[in-house]
């Protein structure tokens, strides 16, 4: 059971990560399975019977939720945990566009943690996709699905997110990487969306 503030942008954010997540907790059945969120909406109607949900809307990532357990419980953090909850806040916030003064303290004491920010490597391309909520709802666009989904099949790579906003990591050069996320995401709209060329 969840107590949250009703965010419909959260919940149209949450359902992909959530449909497939649920897919994998069905088989632990039996067992006591908990789920931490930061994001809002009905989670209880979202997650399979029996799951327990704990969602705080108030924070900016799930990874900040993490890192105050740890702090309240006197759990210390290695340099590889802390550079998780990093990349955690990091993406979750849209490298940090979306960040307010506490979540950036917080990514403050992961660096005295030990964390490193440093995800660069030659020849990879990182992409950010963000879309708004009307376009979403509208056009029943996921991000995840129609974009980053194809994309790393074709190319390898990582990615994820949510509905509206996303990031991707594959290898390749930026101009081809970001052409044929416009291309994927021109098919999703129903129309092909050319590159717009720098002038």
């Amino acid at each position: 059971m969840t107590s949250s503030v009703q965010d419909p942008e959260a919940l149209i954010r949450s359902r992909e990560f959530v449909s497939s997540l649920s897919n994998h907790l069905t088989q632990l059945r039996g067992k006591r399975v908990g789920v931490l969120t930061h994001l809002g909406g009905d989670q209880d109607s979202m997650w399979p019977e029996g799951v327990a949900v704990f969602a705080s809307p108030d924070y900016k990532s799930s990874s900040e939720i993490v890192l105050d357990l740890c702090i309240l419980n006197g759990r210390s953090l290695n340099a590889v945990e802390s550079s998780a909850l990093f990349f955690g806040i990091y993406y979750d916030t849209v490298r940090l566009t979306v960040a307010d003064a506490l979540t950036l303290r917080k990514v403050g004491l992961l660096g005295a943690y030990g964390a490193e920010p440093s995800d660069e490597s030659e020849g990879f391309t990182d992409v950010v996709f963000r879309v708004s909520p009307e376009v979403v709802k509208t056009y029943s666009i996921n991000v995840v699905r129609d974009v980053i989904g194809p994309l790393t099949s074709k190319l390898g790579g990582q990615g994820g997110g949510h509905a509206a906003a996303a990031r991707v990591r594959v290898p390749g050069n930026f101009d081809e990487v970001v052409a044929k996320c416009l291309e994927l995401l021109g098919y999703a709209l129903g129309t092909y969306v050319k590159p717009i060329e720098d002038r």
